[in-house]
């Protein structure tokens, strides 16, 4: 049983090397202050945008590594309907968490692509 941690840090490792993130190489921050009136209110949400993008980035690896993780338990779980039942329940509650995530993230986008009103560039990115 001591292997299952050792193998879910290993994993989270690998991971975050060889997982790309689209907002990780991007700049979060969408404004140039070296630019005189760069930093609006298109540019303040760019910003938001760039950094929820970034945490749902992270939110889909996190519910990946919950999902190995739970199907890691109900394989070692050997029939035991106690902890089968636990394994089940981390799986669920790992996909919830992933319905919450993206029902957050489209009703998030569509705010702030209210709010961008003519700087809308496609569906989920306000261009500035």
């Amino acid at each position: 049983m001591k292997i299952i941690p050792a193998l879910f840090g290993a994993i989270a490792i690998l991971s975050f090397l060889f997982v790309p993130l689209h907002g990780a190489s991007a700049a979060l921050v969408q404004c140039n202050p070296a630019v005189i009136g760069s930093c609006n209110l298109c540019a303040l949400l760019a910003t938001v945008q760039a950094v929820v993008n970034f945490i749902i980035a992270l939110g889909f690896i996190m519910v990946t590594l919950v999902t190995i993780l739970a199907g890691l338990s109900l394989y070692a779980s050997k029939g035991n309907p106690h902890a089968f039942g636990d394994a089940m329940k981390q799986l669920t509650n790992g996909v919830i968490g992933f319905a919450i995530m993206l029902s957050a993230w489209v009703i998030l986008n569509t705010v702030l692509n209210f709010f961008a009103k003519g700087s809308v560039l496609f569906w989920n990115k306000i261009s500035c």
